[in-house]
């Protein structure tokens, strides 16, 4: 369900930041669907080509170090690469 509802969202606003699209990813990446995940990382590449765990890292507003930890967890379990 939540799949869905973060896809549908993602798609019917497609002028949302690149950190809404990453949402989903670290999900089903922390869920062990990478292959869910690749879809969604496909598309988001394709608006961002220089999506990567660094440049996460270096863009996204998170300010709580776990937090930050967590999301570039979900990021590489759902094969997103380092640079």
């Amino acid at each position: 369900m939540a799949k869905h509802t973060l896809r549908h969202a993602a798609i019917r606003q497609p002028n949302f930041q690149w950190s809404r699209h990453a949402t989903l990813p670290v999900a089903l990446g922390h869920l062990g669907r990478p292959d869910d995940a690749a879809p969604v990382l496909s598309d988001l590449c394709a608006q961002r080509p220089d999506f990567s765990v660094a440049f996460v890292r270096k863009h996204h507003l998170i300010s709580n170090p776990d937090c930050m930890a967590l999301d570039l967890d979900g990021l590489r379990k759902a094969g997103v690469p380092e640079a």
